[in-house]
C-alpha cells in the first residue's frame, strides 16, 4: 500500500521488519527503552508512523494528550505562545511531558520546519500508564516508577542543556538594554530636557562632570539638565579652542563631535548605574534566567515531604543532597538511585506505588521548570524584538564586513607599480640582505614617497588611491591624525615569493601584512595565514627572538609554477623608534592630542587581533576538551570490558540498579565486583535476548546488534562508575585573556604609582573589550615620564598577549591533532547517532517497500 502524507499508520501495517527497526529505535533511547523494556511487544504493536510535510503541526499547545513523538529525520520548529523557541531535527524525541499525568496539557507547539518533510514515530502512553486511584496490586506499578523516573531524567538533562541558549539570550538583551537606555540618557541630556533624576544620581554626575572636564558644580547652580548641557558645551568650547587653528575644519568638527559624544556617553553610562531600575528609560520587566538552584530547592522540598510521612528504618542514614551531583552538576538529581535508597530505609507500605507517585511529582516539577524556562525564551525573544524595532541609533556595532581579499591584492599590486622608481632615487646601496623583509629608514619608502616617485598625474592618483583604499580597508587610518603626521609612520615593503622576516626584525617594529598568503611560522611549522590588516611584532617580542624553539618568523608564499615573473606582496611598517615615547625628544604638548590618537590606535588593532585569537584558540579548545573526554571514556570502556577492576560497594550499587531497571538483569552482590565477569554477563545476555525476539536475523546481523547496543549499556555503566568515583581529574579551563590583560594593566599602575580609574577600561567583557587611552592620557599628562612609561609598558602587555595566545592557541590545536592521530574506537555520541541513524534508515527503506 501507498503511505500518504500528514497521517498515522501502525507499524504492523508497514510489515514485520518495519516493526522490528521502529522497536529498535525505541530502544536507542533512555526514556523508550525503559518503556519498552517494562511493556515489551505491547508498546511495540502500538506504536503508528506518519510522514508529515511543511507546517502541519504534531502537537498543539494547550491541548491534551499523552502521546509520544519519535522525530526519526527532519526538522521541527518549538513553539511557545506562536514565538518560535528553538529548532529542532530528527533523531530526537519529542512530547515527553505528556505523559505526566492523566490530564496532561501541551506546554507548546511541535510544527513541521519550512522545507522539510518529518518522518514520525507516534508512542500511545495513555494507553498503558495506569491511574493511580486503580485497585491493582503494589508491584504492577513498578512501571510506572520506572517510566515516570526516566521521564523526569530526560527533561531534566534537556533543561540544563538548553540553559546556554538561554544564556546567550540574556546576554544579548541585558547589552542591547544597556545600549539603548545609554543612548537614551545621551540624547536627554543633548536634547536640554529637565532630568528625572534623583538626588543620589545627581551627586554622582557631579563627581563625573568634575572628572571629566574639572568643574566643580556650586551649591547655588540648579541641578537641571539644560544646566549641565550648558557647562559641558561651554568646556567643549574652551577644550576645543587650541585645535580650531591648528585641524581643518572638518577634521575639527569630527574631533569635536567625538569629544563630545564621549563625554554624553560617560555621563550617560555613570547615570544607567545609579537611577533606580523604575527610572529607567527602558525596563527589561520580566525578562529573567532559570534558575537552577530553585529547581533544586523544589526537588528538595518534595523529597522531604515524602520521607515525613513515613518511619526511618533503625539503623539506616539517609540524605536527599546525596544523590544530587557536584561541581556543575550540582543540581543534577539522580532519581533512580534516589528512589532506591528511599525504598530501603523507610518502612513503606505499597513501595512501587509509593515510588510511582514520587517519580511521577517530580517530573511534574521538571516539566514545569522546563515550561517556565521556555517562557523566559520567549520573554527574551519579545523585548528583543520591541527594541530591534524602535527607530533609534541603538550605537549597535556594525557587523565587520569580510575583506574582498581579491581587491586588496588588486590595490598592492597596483601600490607597487612605483617602487622600482622609487629605489632608482634611493642613493644608498639597497637589497643587503637578499630574501629578507626588514625595515631601514633609508631603504624602505613611505606611502607618500610611493606617490611622489611616479611620473605621470595620472599614475599618482593611482597609486594615492590605491593607498588611501588600502588604509582604509585594513584599518591603517589612525582616526583624527593629522595626515602629515600619519604619513610619516608608515612605510611600505615590497617582498617576493619565499621571502621571510627574521624574529628580532618582528621586535624591532611594528609589521602590517597587506597582501594576503602570508603565514607566520615557527621554524618549518605554520601557525597562522596572516590576516591582512593584523598587526604584529613589538618588544614583547625580543623576549621569544633569542629561542630558536619559540622563535616566530614572518614568510611569503614560495613561487608557484603559475605565478607571474613580478609576483610580489606588500607589507606595511610602523618602525617603533618613530613613535613619540620611543624618542628622546617630545613634544609634551601633544600627549593628550596626536600621542593619544596614535597609541587609542595601536591598542584597537591589539586588542582586534587578540579577539581573533581568542576565537581561534576557543575553537581548538573545545575540539580538544572533546577529544580528551572521548578519549577517557574510550579508556575507561575499554578498562572496564577487559580488566577485572572491582567495582566499590556504591559503585556496584549503582551498576546492579541500572541492570535491573534497563535490562532486567539481575546481578550481584555488589561486594566485589568485577568489570569484566559484568561485562560477559550482559554481552550474552543480549546475545540471547535479541536471538530469541528477532529469530530471522542472521548470526552476523545478532552479533552486530547485540554488541551495538553492549557498548551502549557499557558506556553508561562507565559513567555510573565514574559518578562515583573521588577526586576526578580536572581538564584545565581557558584563560580569560581579556580579563587578565585587565589585571596586569592594575599592576602597571601600581608600579607607575598612578591610580586606576573606572573609566578606564572595560575588558573582561569579552563581546567588545576596551582601553580608553583618552581617560588614562588626560591624568597622565602632567607627567609626561609617567605616561611614556605606561606607553611603552601597556603596549609591551598587549603584545605579550597577543604572543600567549600564539602559543596557546597552537598548543591546543597540537593536542587536538595527538589525540586525532590516535583512532578512537568508541564515541558515545558518534556511536548512539550512527546507531540511530541507521536505524532510521531501515525503517525507511522497509517503509518504503511496504509503501
Amino acid at each position: 500500500m501507498s503511505w500518504d502524507y500528514n497521517r498515522y499508520y501502525t507499524l504492523h501495517e508497514a510489515g514485520d521488519r518495519a516493526a522490528a527497526f521502529g522497536e529498535e529505535l525505541l530502544a536507542a533511547y533512555p526514556l523508550t527503552r525503559s518503556c519498552l523494556g517494562v511493556l515489551g511487544k505491547r508498546l511495540v504493536k502500538s506504536v503508528q508512523f506518519g510522514f508529515f510535510s511543511t507546517g502541519q503541526d504534531i502537537i498543539i499547545e494547550g491541548e491534551k494528550g499523552r502521546d509520544l513523538f519519535l522525530l526519526c529525520e527532519g526538522k521541527v520548529d518549538v513553539l511557545v505562545g506562536g514565538k518560535q523557541v528553538v529548532e529542532m531535527k530528527g533523531p530526537t524525541l519529542l512530547g515527553d511531558k505528556g505523559i505526566i499525568e492523566s490530564d496532561s496539557t501541551r506546554a507548546a507547539t511541535i510544527r513541521v520546519a519550512k522545507g522539510s518533510v518529518c518522518l514520525f514515530l507516534k508512542i500511545p502512553m495513555g494507553l498503558f500508564i495506569k491511574d493511580f486511584k486503580a485497585q491493582v496490586p503494589d508491584p504492577q506499578f513498578g512501571q510506572e516508577s520506572a517510566i515516570f523516573a526516566a521521564m523526569f531524567q530526560t527533561i531534566q538533562d534537556r533543561l540544563f542543556s538548553y540553559m546556554a541558549h538561554q544564556k546567550a539570550l540574556w546576554e544579548e538583551a541585558n547589552s542591547l538594554l544597556n545600549a539603548l537606555n545609554t543612548k537614551l540618557i545621551a540624547k536627554s541630556l543633548e536634547s536640554q530636557k529637565n532630568l528625572n533624576w534623583d538626588p543620589k544620581t545627581w551627586e554622582h554626575v557631579k563627581r563625573q562632570v568634575n572628572k571629566l572636564i574639572g568643574f566643580r558644580w556650586p551649591d547655588d547652580l540648579d541641578t537641571t539638565g539644560p544646566n549641565l548641557y550648558a557647562v559641558m558645551a561651554k568646556f567643549l568650547t574652551l577644550k576645543m579652542a587650541p585645535l580650531k587653528k591648528r585641524l581643518k575644519p572638518e577634521e575639527y568638527s569630527m574631533a569635536r563631535h567625538r569629544l563630545w559624544q564621549g563625554w554624553l556617553e560617560e555621563i550617560a553610562k555613570g547615570v544607567l548605574k545609579h537611577l533606580p531600575k523604575k527610572a529607567l528609560p527602558i525596563d527589561i520587566g520580566e525578562v529573567e534566567l532559570f534558575n537552577p538552584k530553585l529547581f533544586r530547592v523544589k526537588l528538595l522540598t518534595l523529597l522531604r515531604s515524602f520521607e515525613k510521612r513515613f518511619e526511618l528504618i533503625e539503623g539506616i542514614e539517609h540524605q536527599a543532597e546525596a544523590h544530587f551531583g557536584k561541581g556543575q552538576k550540582i543540581n543534577f538529581l539522580d532519581l533512580f538511585a534516589y528512589l532506591e535508597s528511599f525504598e530501603a530505609a523507610f518502612k513503606i507500605p505499597r513501595p512501587n506505588w509509593i515510588k510511582a507517585l514520587l517519580a511521577q511529582k517530580t517530573a511534574q516539577i521538571a516539566a514545569k521548570s522546563e515550561n517556565e524556562f521556555n517562557g523566559s525564551i520567549v520573554r527574551m525573544q519579545s523585548f528583543l524584538e520591541r527594541v530591534r524595532s524602535m527607530s533609534l541609533d541603538l550605537g549597535k556595532a556594525q557587523e565587520e564586513k569580510p575583506v574582498d581579499l581579491a581587491q586588496v591584492n588588486r590595490m598592492a599590486r597596483e601600490m607597487m607599480r612605483s617602487y622600482d622608481a622609487h629605489m632608482r632615487k634611493v642613493e644608498v646601496p639597497v637589497g643587503k640582505r637578499l630574501g629578507e623583509i626588514y625595515y631601514t629608514h633609508e631603504e624602505v619608502p613611505r606611502g607618500i614617497d610611493l606617490v611622489k616617485a611616479s611620473g605621470s598625474k595620472a599614475v599618482r592618483q593611482s597609486i594615492e588611491q590605491a593607498y588611501n583604499f588600502l588604509a582604509t580597508t585594513l584599518g591603517l587610518n589612525i582616526p583624527s591624525l593629522p595626515a602629515p603626521v600619519a604619513n610619516n609612520l608608515f612605510y611600505v615593503f615590497r617582498a617576493t615569493p619565499g621571502d621571510f622576516m627574521q624574529p628580532s626584525e618582528l621586535a624591532a617594529n611594528y609589521w602590517f601584512p597587506v597582501s594576503s598568503g602570508l603565514t607566520l611560522k615557527q621554524g618549518d611549522k605554520d601557525l597562522f595565514f596572516l590576516k591582512p590588516g593584523v598587526l604584529l611584532g613589538g618588544t614583547a617580542w625580543a623576549g621569544i627572538a633569542e629561542d630558536e624553539a619559540k622563535a616566530l618568523k614572518v614568510v611569503t608564499p614560495a613561487r608557484g609554477e603559475n605565478d607571474p615573473i613580478d609576483t610580489a606582496y606588500c607589507l606595511i611598517c610602523l618602525p617603533r623608534q618613530e613613535l613619540p615615547w620611543e624618542k628622546e625628544k617630545w613634544d609634551v604638548a601633544q600627549i593628550t592630542r596626536q600621542y593619544t590618537l596614535i597609541l587609542q590606535w595601536l591598542c584597537d588593532k591589539m586588542l582586534s587581533f587578540a579577539g581573533d585569537l581568542v576565537k581561534e584558540r576557543d575553537q581548538h579548545y573545545d575540539k580538544w576538551i572533546k577529544a580528551e573526554t572521548v578519549r577517557d571514556l574510550e579508556r575507561r570502556v575499554q578498562e572496564f570490558e577487559n580488566k577485572p577492576v572491582k567495582l566499590t560497594p556504591v559503585q556496584g550499587k549503582a551498576v546492579i540498579h541500572y541492570l535491573r531497571d534497563m535490562l532486567s538483569i539481575k546481578a550481584g552482590p555488589p561486594e566485589g565486583m568485577v568489570t569484566n565477569q559484568l561485562s560477559k554477563q550482559v554481552y550474552n545476555q543480549l546475545i540471547r535476548r535479541i536471538k530469541t525476539e528477532n529469530p530471522s536475523l542472521s548470526l552476523d546481523e545478532v552479533g552486530n546488534q547485540a554488541y551495538t547496543k553492549f557498548r551502549l549499556h557499557l558506556t553508561e555503566m562507565v559513567e555510573l562508575v565514574r559518578a562515583h568515583e573521588s577526586g576526578p581529574k580536572a581538564l584545565p579551563e581557558r584563560v580569560e585573556v581579556f580579563h587578565q590583560i585587565e589585571e596586569e594593566m592594575r599592576r602597571l599602575f601600581l608600579r607607575l604609582k598612578q591610580p586606576v580609574e573606572e573609566s578606564y577600561f572595560s575588558l573582561s567583557l569579552t563581546e567588545k573589550p576596551m582601553i580608553s587611552i583618552g581617560s588614562i592620557a588626560k591624568n597622565l599628562e602632567p607627567y609626561p615620564s609617567v605616561f611614556r612609561n605606561f606607553a611603552k609598558g601597556f603596549l609591551k602587555l598587549l603584545e605579550q598577549s597577543q604572543i600567549n595566545l600564539i602559543f596557546e592557541t597552537d598548543d591546543y590545536r597540537k593536542k587536538v591533532a595527538k589525540i586525532s592521530s590516535i583512532r578512537s574506537q568508541f564515541d558515545l555520541q558518534a556511536l548512539q547517532a550512527q546507531s540511530i541513524s541507521d536505524g532510521v534508515e531501515r525503517l525507511r527503506v522497509a517503509l518504503k517497500a511496504g509503501g
